[in-house]
């Protein structure tokens, strides 16, 4: 089987501005996830609540996040994704213009910050895993990985100084207004810039072999963008046990990452830190995972995916409790406390794993329902992360005491890695693709 050049070619290192689109794209993805950890002392104050009180709204993100990941996935795989990741981006910024203008009570925000969970979710593991499968051969995936996420990161940052000054100067809701104006220029840079597949564009995969590359010579081989939705793919990934490992782990690990990203803030003004500074928590957390995504993605390409990824969420756990030590400590000092949220961000950057690794349980054909369905799974540990972390905290009247349930979960999760998660990467390669593609050369010898 071969698929028809177009006439206008692109060379395979195109590869890398459909990367910048994803990075600009995970820009806006974090930035939308921040808005509400950075703003929510200020908004409980101006509502009369407490923090844990609006842990429902983050709830509700985490569910809006989880639910819809398998309509994304069948989305990306029916009209592409550039298509697919453009309308989430568009969406999820204007969802943030319109929580500043229009919320004024917990149920309206419920529904503006679930909107925003799910056009999140269309920025996320129901979508990346197949572009970077697509446009990244296996050898390459771990960096291109690093690059879509460092993208999240940057984002992170930006959402620390920018959203946290702007709280501090002007209240949160020009924050969330200005912030919803800045992604939505984010979003039109993301529709500038993606495209579905090499294919579409008459290339291949940035990194193919020069071997793989000869036997392209005639026509491109297609990849898991070449291959449209069918009906038929839900009910395969619905059969495959690898879809319910994996949502447990998801599970567990959308339990630490929910609660890891959305009382970070609150915590650290309990300790006595005013919003700015409490809010730069955010960046410096954001800045240990630009330089934890520069260490352990690449390092996946050379190790194979498990073995990091299971480190990395022990990592985590242990950074979770280091910061619940050091915020029980009572030294208010700023670069301290800054530093130690760096450390714990050097071992949040499991994401760039945890997708390519996900993306390579599946054949090249399900790499955008499978991933999608496993996202929608783990809309458990999404909604019910925030609930079961509020209940921590209200038991044990502290806001820091979350850290002991995000922390616990990290554990757990680098556990089950260890139990459910088959090697990929590496010397392990990608073997469901390569296994496709000899029972493709088969087919096509008969």
């Amino acid at each position: 089987m071969q698929v028809e050049r177009n006439k206008h070619h692109l060379t395979p290192r195109y590869a890398w501005a459909v990367a910048l689109g994803v990075f600009a794209n995970q820009m806006l993805l974090v930035y939308s996830l921040k808005i509400l950890e950075i703003n929510m002392a200020s908004i409980a104050a101006d509502w009369g609540t407490t923090n844990a009180s609006l842990g429902i709204m983050a709830s509700f993100e985490g569910i809006g996040f989880g639910l819809f990941g398998a309509l994304w996935g069948i989305l990306s795989d029916k009209i592409g994704s550039r298509l697919t990741i453009s309308a989430a981006s568009f969406v999820s910024a204007s969802a943030m213009v319109c929580f500043g203008l229009f919320v004024n009570d917990v149920p309206v925000g419920c529904v503006l910050m679930g909107l925003i969970g799910v056009a999140a979710a269309g920025s996320d593991t129901a979508t990346l895993p197949k572009v970077a499968s697509s446009w990244f051969h296996h050898s390459r995936r771990g960096i291109a990985l690093t690059v879509f996420t460092v993208g999240g990161a940057v984002g992170g940052v930006v959402a620390g100084i920018i959203a946290g000054h702007l709280t501090a100067d002007l209240g949160w809701r020009p924050s969330y207004v200005i912030s919803g104006c800045i992604c939505l220029g984010l979003a039109f840079v993301v529709l500038l810039l993606l495209r579905n597949s090499p294919e579409e564009e008459g290339t291949y995969a940035f990194g193919t072999p020069k071997d793989e590359v000869a036997r392209m010579c005639e026509g491109l081989r297609p990849t898991s963008s070449g291959v449209r939705y069918d009906r038929r793919l839900i009910v395969a990934v619905l059969k495959n046990p690898t879809t319910y490992r994996y949502s447990v782990v998801m599970i567990f690990w959308y339990c630490w990452y929910m609660t890891y990203s959305s009382y970070l803030v609150a915590s650290v003004q309990e300790a006595g830190f005013p919003v700015q500074v409490a809010a730069l928590a955010v960046s410096a957390a954001s800045l240990g995972c630009v330089t934890g995504s520069f260490v352990w993605s690449p390092l996946t390409d050379r190790f194979g995916r498990k073995g990091i990824f299971a480190l990395v969420m022990a990592g985590a756990g242990l950074g979770s409790f280091g910061l619940l030590l050091f915020l029980n400590s009572g030294i208010a000092n700023m670069a301290a406390m800054l530093a130690v949220v760096f450390c714990m961000g050097i071992f949040a950057a499991s994401t760039p794993v945890m997708e390519s690794s996900l993306a390579e349980h599946y054949r090249p054909d399900m790499r955008g329902i499978g991933p999608g369905i496993v996202s929608t799974f783990s809309s458990v540990g999404r909604f019910c992360g925030p609930l079961l972390a509020a209940l921590v905290m209200t038991a044990l009247g502290s806001t820091q005491s979350y850290l002991y349930f995000s922390g616990g979960a990290a554990i757990v999760c680098s556990l089950a890695i260890l139990i459910m998660v088959r090697k990929t990467g590496g010397a392990y390669g990608d073997p469901l693709a390569e296994k496709a593609l000899r029972e493709q050369d088969g087919s096509e010898a008969t």
